[in-house]
């Protein structure tokens, strides 16, 4: 007995939105150290306050539960990447604020680091290979790699000092 359309519709879209939710997940799970750490890095900011800049700046794309937020900020102050302290506001419920610590900063750098290469590697790869127009960094860089290669086949500073004029 073969699969009908009837069967396989509905399977196939239930399908893709596993997958895609799945791949979301993810993504969100390798990103949010990431983002957690920029968020604190010029001023210590409590819990709720990162989540919801998250939700924010990502335009509601990323949500946090408070079953899996916290539990990462505890992770991350074990190790060692920030710290919390308990500030109390007259008026207000006791809040723990974070902060990051000097290896939190070095992690930050790093993670940044690795997250642009990864970003412009997918780039170029989902971009160039579907026809779409190649965006100025790209051409930044194609044009850095040339200049590169020039200067290492010849002597730079004698190109500039030579006078065409005669």
């Amino acid at each position: 007995m073969g699969l009908t359309p009837a069967y396989a519709a509905p399977l196939y879209i239930a399908m893709r939105y596993i997958g895609a939710t799945l791949f979301e997940r993810e993504l969100k799970k390798g990103s949010t150290e990431l983002l957690i750490l920029s968020l604190i890095e010029y001023r210590p900011r409590h819990g709720y306050e990162i989540s919801k800049l998250i939700e924010r700046r990502s335009e509601g794309l990323l949500k946090f539960n408070v079953a899996s937020f916290y539990p990462l900020l505890y992770r991350l102050e074990k190790r060692d990447f920030i710290v919390g302290r308990w500030v109390e506001k007259e008026g207000q419920r006791r809040r723990r604020y974070y902060q990051l610590t000097a290896r939190g900063k070095k992690v930050l750098k790093d993670q940044r680091s690795c997250w642009a290469d990864f970003v412009h590697a997918i780039n170029r790869i989902t971009g160039e290979e579907h026809g779409r127009k190649k965006s100025m960094r790209h051409w930044q860089d194609s044009i850095s790699v040339l200049l590169r290669r020039l200067r290492s086949r010849m002597n730079w500073r004698n190109i500039w000092k030579t006078d065409t004029r005669s």
